[in-house]
This record gives structure tokens, sequence and C-alpha cells, in this order.
């Protein structure tokens, strides 16, 4: 077997599963879809999602559009959303987000914290102080759909006035995260793009088919490279990684020398994490079938090996 050098493309996909039941409310209303009915082609207005609030434009334009109007919730100690989501032809999962971004738009300077609900059930504390860069904070999971849509509910716990500039839901295709049992959630923990220089959204439907955010991450201990072949496609592996995120990858400086990567989970209640880790070599080498292995610990622990 030739030894190689260690490429990791895209590591830690990390999702915490927690247990529950959902429930839902009957609607009439369906969402715009494309002819496949996988991917909502279009961004629609919140009116006839929400029965409470006000809408509010933030005084200067972001370069994330979506996030240049927002809906606060003063009155109530819970407000809610109802998507109706058409599942006549799909699977019952659907990968939910919801996306924050405070702009000052009341001019206090002090972004709210407020709790977020699925269906009656926790889902997050939203602490919209803690990015950086001024990025917006988002929140997303896969979740199955009991019958015929979610609620998605703004809790107030006494921290300012619950908020809220985007909300999405994008099917999930039957033999993709199939680690997820029928009475669970998959809350997502981190989606990290080694070796990329700016996070990759809002790829077009052909190349990440489920609508996901990818965030990049250069590391200086280690190359940064590029795979020296483009290829648009999106790749037939687990959950259907897309080629713009395997295009870029960290490597080891020394043939033998190992990556370590931390995960951060001191604020989480950790059921179970599920760690997926992506490996595609990304320069051309002789012979073809030359084969690298690599060795997995999490914690010290050996869980496996990947080979490329």
């Amino acid at each position: 077997m030739e030894e190689l050098m260690m490429v990791l493309n895209m590591i830690l996909v990390v999702l915490l599963s927690i247990s529950l039941q959902a429930f839902s409310q009957s609607s009439n209303q369906t969402p715009i879809m494309n002819p496949d009915g996988l991917i909502v082609l279009s961004w629609l207005t919140d009116e006839n999602f929400a029965d409470s609030g006000e809408n509010q434009l933030l005084l200067y334009s972001q370069n994330f559009s979506t996030m240049n109007s927002l809906r606060y919730f003063p009155d109530g100690q819970k407000n809610c959303y109802f998507l109706p989501l058409d599942l006549s032809h799909l699977d019952t999962r659907f990968l939910i987000r919801a996306g924050f971004y405070y702009g000052n738009y009341d001019g206090l300077s002090k972004p709210p914290s407020f709790n977020l609900e699925i269906d009656g059930y926790f889902w997050t504390t939203v602490i919209t102080n803690s990015t950086s860069n001024n990025e917006p904070v988002y929140h997303e999971m896969i979740y199955r759909i009991k019958r015929d849509g979610a609620q998605v509910c703004l809790v107030r716990i006494g921290d300012g006035i619950p908020f809220i500039s985007s909300l999405e839901a994008t099917a999930i295709f039957q033999n993709a995260y199939r680690l997820m049992e029928n009475e669970t959630a998959l809350l997502l923990h981190s989606r990290i793009n080694y070796g990329a220089n700016s996070t990759i959204e809002q790829i077009s439907n052909n190349q990440d088919w489920f609508n996901r955010i990818w965030k990049s991450k250069e590391m200086l201990e280690y190359l940064n490279i590029v795979y020296d072949r483009i290829v648009d496609d999106t790749m037939m592996d687990e959950n259907y990684p897309p080629w713009p995120v395997m295009q870029t990858a960290i490597q080891e400086k020394i043939v033998l020398d190992s990556i370590y990567l931390s995960v951060n989970f001191s604020t989480q209640t950790i059921v179970v994490a599920h760690f997926v880790l992506y490996f595609k070599e990304p320069i051309n080498r002789y012979p073809e079938n030359s084969i690298a292995q690599v060795e997995i610990f999490i914690d010290s622990q050996k869980l496996g090996a990947s080979c490329n």
C-alpha cells in the first residue's frame, strides 16, 4: 500500500440527537416548490405564516439579502409560525433552519436572547450577540414531520424582545441522513468546510440538494489546498456533499503526522453526537489505483479507518 498524505476535505458535520415526539396543526397552505417537489424555489413573505408580530426593515443593507428585514414580537410570551409542508410524495424529514440578524433594528444596541421551540418541544436558546464578524446566527435541525407541517415558536425568557429574520424548510431524500431514527431530531452543531476561505451559502440546487450552509475554516498549521480540477456536480456519497465543498481541503505537512481538530460541546447537553467526515484526494496521483488509509480517533478512541 502506498503511503499518501492525509487529506481532510470537510469534517465535522456534527449532529446532536435528541429524542422527541411531535404533533402538528392543520393548514391548507402549500409552499412554493420546484417541479420535482424537493427544494423551495423562492423566498415567501411571512404574513401567511404568522398572525402576530411586526415587520421591520434594517437601516442599512446586508450582503445576505434575507437578513435585511425581520419580524419582532413585542407582545405575548410565545409567538409562533406554522410551516405547511406537502408530504404527499416526499419523505417526512426536512432540514429546518431559523436565521437571526439583529442589526440594531430598534436602536437600543441590546441584542436579545430567547428560546426557540418546534411543535411544543425545546429546540435551543438563541443568543443574538454571540456571533463574530457581524454575521447572522443560524440554528438548524433535521426534523421528521408527523402530518402536514411544523410549528416553530419564539419564547420570551426575560432578556429582550424575540425576533426572527428567516425560516427555511428543505425536503430530505429518503436515502440521506439514514442514521436518523423515527423519534429523533438531529441538531446541527457544526458543518465545516476545511481549507476554504469563504463560507458557501445558497449553492445552486443541482450542487447541494439540501440547501446547507458550509462554514469555511483555514488552518495555518496545515496546508490549505484546492482540488486541481473543477467538477460541477454533487457527489453521490453519504448525505450528498456538494463539489464546491469537496474541492478544498487541509493536508498535513509531513506524511506521518496527524491532523488534530477540536469540537467544543461545553454549552450543549449531549445525548448522542454523530460525526460525519469526508475524504477526497485533491491531487491526481499515479498509479490511479493507489490507496491512502486514514485512522480516525475521537477522544483517543480508535473508531475506524477510511480508505481513499
